[in-house]
């Protein structure tokens, strides 16, 4: 179902802001790390899913528990010695760069129907996350808004 016209942004503040002023802190798991560590990273964080990065803390992909248990638990290898990078979603995970208006990143995450994504700064490195809730809080919150 697509999102209505009066879902979407149309405050000129959101419009015109950053995702550089929305992002939060978030763990991303690495690419070399084992399955099994994923999956504790992941339990700490109370989070379905994270952002993967390469030893240089640029994003490459996207890792929920659900492509983790089946592709390692799933297939009888060991979790202790599986390594995240083939289980991980390494096309179209949603991402957006720190400079894109608010107003792009929320579309983006309407389009790929999640709750949240990957901002990134020029060079792909990971900063952070933009979510959802924060926008729509943001909105809430602004006195200009009625």
């Amino acid at each position: 179902m697509e999102p209505s016209e009066s879902n979407s942004t149309k405050d000129p503040q959101i419009e015109a802001k950053r995702v550089k002023h929305i992002v939060e802190p978030t763990k991303s798991v690495g690419t070399q790390a084992s399955v099994k560590s994923a999956l504790d990273e992941l339990q700490a964080q109370a989070a379905d899913s994270a952002a993967v990065t390469d030893q240089d803390g640029k994003l490459v992909g996207r890792v929920s528990k659900d492509q983790l248990n089946r592709g390692a638990g799933g297939r009888g290898h060991d979790p202790t010695t599986s390594l995240v990078e083939p289980q991980m979603q390494k096309e179209g995970a949603p991402y957006c760069f720190e400079d894109q208006t608010i107003a792009d990143a929320e579309k983006v995450m309407r389009e790929a129907k999640v709750d949240e994504l990957s901002v990134v700064n020029e060079e792909k490195k990971l900063l952070g996350k933009a979510r959802l809730g924060t926008i729509a809080e943001g909105k809430k919150d602004d006195p200009g808004k009625s």
